[in-house]
């Protein structure tokens, strides 16, 4: 069938709980223009680059699907990320209707930032940096909260492997942040293992946490049912 179909039967065959809708209808090539002037075409060639990408399009231009935009109107909580900045996040906000939708929505907006910078990608990224990318292809008003990994006392073997793939823990500063118009959920969100990345469990513990704390959510959620909601969560 359509892409659209073939997508929609991934639900089916891992057995999920939510439902994976695609963007657009149609295969789309990513185009990233570098601080030279150079482009690189390709999604795996991205993280070839040699200069810092200054901008991200796709080809051909996309329209959104009508599901997508109805799921982004329809929710609650909007969560960006975790996943490479520019080929995996900010192809996204490429097609268009996203951003718009993006902005209108009342939703409570998340960008998770990357625990590590990605080589080609995002040398020598700070949290600030991912945003200020993030805005520049869309706008500052799809972004409520950003999420960032502070547990940044890691064992040197395991920092010392990354550093040979050119990766290193991504840095921020707090009041750049806030200055940018977000507000920050700094929290340990590292999993246990030997792998640097999000576990899941913190990082949906801290959405959620995030989430009811919210005033402008726990009002159109209403506050008893609020309420309720965090005694369940607590309780789990």
């Amino acid at each position: 069938g359509s892409f659209q179909d073939a997508v929609a039967d991934i639900d089916h065959v891992l057995h999920i709980r939510g439902r994976v809708l695609p963007v657009a209808d149609k295969p789309l090539t990513l185009k990233a223009v570098l601080s030279d002037g150079k482009e690189i075409i390709g999604e795996s060639n991205i993280n070839e680059a040699w200069l810092p990408i200054e901008r991200l399009s796709i080809c051909p231009q996309a329209t959104a699907l009508t599901d997508a935009l109805t799921a982004i109107d329809e929710a609650d909580a909007i969560i960006l990320g975790p996943g490479s900045l520019f080929s995996s996040v900010i192809p996204n906000l490429l097609v268009t209707g996203i951003v718009e939708h993006l902005t209108e929505s009342h939703a409570v907006k998340f960008y998770v930032c990357n625990v590590m910078t990605q080589r080609g990608e995002t040398d020598n990224y700070t949290a600030e940096d991912h945003l200020h990318s993030l805005f520049k292809h869309s706008n500052s008003e799809v972004v409520d909260y950003i999420v960032i990994n502070d547990q940044l006392s890691l064992d040197s073997s395991v920092l010392a492997r990354y550093a040979e793939e050119g990766a290193m823990p991504v840095r921020y500063d707090m009041e750049t942040l806030e200055n940018m118009g977000v507000k920050v959920v700094a929290k340990p969100l590292l999993n246990h293992d030997t792998l640097l990345h999000h576990d899941g469990q913190k990082l949906a513990s801290a959405i959620m946490e995030t989430l009811y704390r919210d005033s402008s959510f726990r009002v159109r959620r209403g506050w008893l049912k609020s309420f309720w909601d965090r005694k369940k969560l607590k309780a789990r």
